[in-house]
């Protein structure tokens, strides 16, 4: 074993963590007003998923960033997606 991966091995965090299939991940952000309807549509198709709601307070504009955050379990990730791109 040569210096190079003596160090390599040393400062390497090691493999990859292994993910959560039901952590929370974030499948889309929507206008505030669309958010509530989107969680309800995945919903009704049996996916566990919940709206963030974020707005930038302060700012002048702040009626364009008003937006909420969708989010699913990992596992229903992919399927929420789907969904999300079949309603357009």
């Amino acid at each position: 074993m040569g210096l190079r991966q003596r160090l390599f091995d040393l400062l390497s965090s090691g493999p990859p963590p292994e993910l959560d299939p039901r952590s929370p991940v974030e499948v889309a952000e929507v206008r505030l007003a669309d958010g509530p309807m989107l969680v309800s549509a995945l919903q009704a198709e049996g996916i566990e998923a919940y709206g963030i709601e974020s707005a930038m307070a302060g700012h002048s504009m702040a009626a364009a960033w008003n937006k909420t955050r969708i989010m699913v379990r990992r596992e229903d990730a992919e399927a929420a997606l789907a969904l999300i791109d079949e309603m357009g």
